[in-house]
């Protein structure tokens, strides 16, 4: 099992929520092969299962706030 996993979170009819998936997608095409890339797309629950067993998770996410 690669230990490092880095996860893209979001929404992408939500359009902001859906800069997580771009900026993992982008990663995938210069990560090494030791690093596990997965994409969540309106499913954040499956981060629990996908997380068991790595050293390191490493989940980007965005939310624009109106601030």
């Amino acid at each position: 099992m690669k230990s490092l996993l880095v996860v893209g979170l979001g929404t992408p009819e939500r359009h902001d929520d859906g800069v997580g998936l771009v900026v993992v997608e982008t990663l995938r095409a210069v990560a090494p092969a030791a690093v596990a890339i997965h994409l969540l797309p309106r499913q954040a629950l499956e981060l629990l299962t996908l997380s068991e067993g790595r050293r390191q998770v490493w989940v980007v996410d965005a939310v624009h706030s109106g601030a």
